[in-house]
């Protein structure tokens, strides 16, 4: 019998022992491409980007604002706020649709327990609160924005979150 190593006979054996190495290296490559792909477009997706937040939300120029901040979370569900200092009171995107029944305190609360030393939230400002909020109720989600402005301290807060 002749040695295998020298046979032209490409039968699958001999091929699966001569593509062994480069079917390996295509087999990796591809599995790494995957989770490189998939690590960049989930985590795209997962991260909350204030900036991006606020030029979806607001018709304002991002550079009129001060002591910009913002966080949440993303996952099945989302719950996304920003803070932010501007003289004037911010234009929504979509007014029209900021009619809700929200109650002021209700808003306040939550963004108190998120930025306890605001003075904006403080008992003696309350009076210069002024809420708009929006719920989109659909059949396969509910969201929910709450957008508070006190205008003596020129502190905006905003809050998206749903199902």
């Amino acid at each position: 019998m002749k040695d295998p190593s020298s046979s032209t006979n490409l039968g699958e054996d001999d091929a699966l022992v001569r593509f062994r190495g480069p079917l390996i290296a295509l087999a990796l490559a591809i599995i790494g491409f995957g989770l490189y792909y998939g690590y960049r477009v989930m985590s795209d997706k997962y991260s909350v980007k204030p900036e991006k937040l606020f030029t979806d939300t607001f018709e304002d120029n991002f550079t009129s604002v001060s002591n910009f901040k913002g966080g949440g979370e993303v996952s099945g569900s989302h719950d996304t706020w920003l803070y932010f200092k501007m003289t004037k009171e911010a234009t929504l995107r979509n007014k029209d649709q900021f009619t809700g029944e929200d109650r002021e305190e209700v808003a306040r609360r939550w963004f108190i327990k998120l930025f306890p030393d605001s003075e904006g939230l403080q008992p003696i400002n309350y009076q210069y609160l002024k809420l708009k909020s929006r719920i989109d109720n659909q059949t396969d989600h509910i969201n929910h924005y709450w957008y508070l402005y006190n205008w003596r301290t020129d502190e905006h807060y905003y809050r998206d979150w749903g199902y």
